[in-house]
């Protein structure tokens, strides 16, 4: 297996992940979201796993690689519509 590949897949992640370290601890330091960061992570995790074991797995290294730039970007979404979710709550009982 070539690591070229592989390593141009997972080039992309670090953008990704440099930037959300930034927004995941503001959310953290914030105490208001801390709801949005576990969901996150705990999502992340779910569909991590499942598309390791199946399609990620299935396709080898580049597949995994794959799978994990996908799973990042699960993180970012599910904590923004969180985050949104909760804003939109908070609006409307005040």
């Amino acid at each position: 297996v070539r690591a070229q590949p592989v390593a141009l897949v997972l080039a992309g992640i670090w953008p990704i992940v440099l930037g959300w370290k930034f927004i995941g601890y503001w959310m953290l330091g914030s105490g208001r979201h801390d709801h949005a960061y576990r969901l996150s992570i705990v999502a992340a995790g779910i569909v991590g796993v499942a598309l390791a074991a199946t399609v990620g797995g299935a396709a080898g290294p580049i597949g995994l690689a794959w799978t994990a730039v996908g799973v990042e970007l699960v993180v970012v979404v599910v904590a923004t519509l969180a985050m949104g979710a909760s804003a939109l709550r908070r609006a409307r009982t005040a």
